[in-house]
């Protein structure tokens, strides 16, 4: 990524193979900036909720920790209710934008792979959030591998492959 104080650039890919997502793979959470996302390449749709306290809810609050290259989800005790608010379906060319603390989940929706390029402004200085399962364990961690440059080129590929002869629909 490239970053300026507080605005960075990150270049996001979305493979459509080969994924490995976090376990548990809890999606819906927020940032401490605001973004603004370009899409290069495939679609994404975002989805965007409200959440309410709600004691008796199956669902709660993870606070993110970030230490290096580890991260670390924290349960907190606050039950929550989601209630979805947007969607938006982002096609190839397309812009979005996300305003920092709002709770959303974005998708690939596209049977391709997708890029984008997201501009983020920091906003907030407390921790992001993930909502997650008032079940599962107080503490997950997580270490972020550096990308692996023979797939990193496999994927830069196929996407410029995609850009510059696309399929017909």
């Amino acid at each position: 990524y490239l970053s300026n104080d507080n605005e960075k650039i990150r270049v996001h890919i979305w493979p459509n193979k080969d994924s490995k997502p976090q376990i548990p793979y809890w999606n819906i959470h927020n940032h401490i900036f605001d973004l603004t996302s370009w899409v290069l390449e495939g679609e994404i749709t975002n989805k965007e909720y409200s959440i309410s306290n709600e004691k008796d809810s199956d669902q709660c609050v993870y606070k993110v920790n970030y230490n290096g290259i580890e991260s670390s989800l924290n349960k907190t005790e606050q039950n929550i209710v989601l209630k979805e608010v947007k969607c938006t379906v982002n096609p190839k060319g397309s812009v979005y934008s996300i305003d920092a603390a709002i709770f959303h989940q974005s998708i690939r929706t596209s049977q391709e792979s997708a890029i984008t390029i997201v501009l983020s402004i920091d906003k907030e200085c407390t921790n992001p959030l993930v909502i997650g399962d008032i079940y599962s364990e107080e503490e997950y961690r997580y270490y972020r591998k550096k990308v692996n440059l023979e797939y990193f080129e496999k994927l830069m590929n196929e996407l410029t492959e995609n850009i510059t002869n696309p399929r017909t629909k």
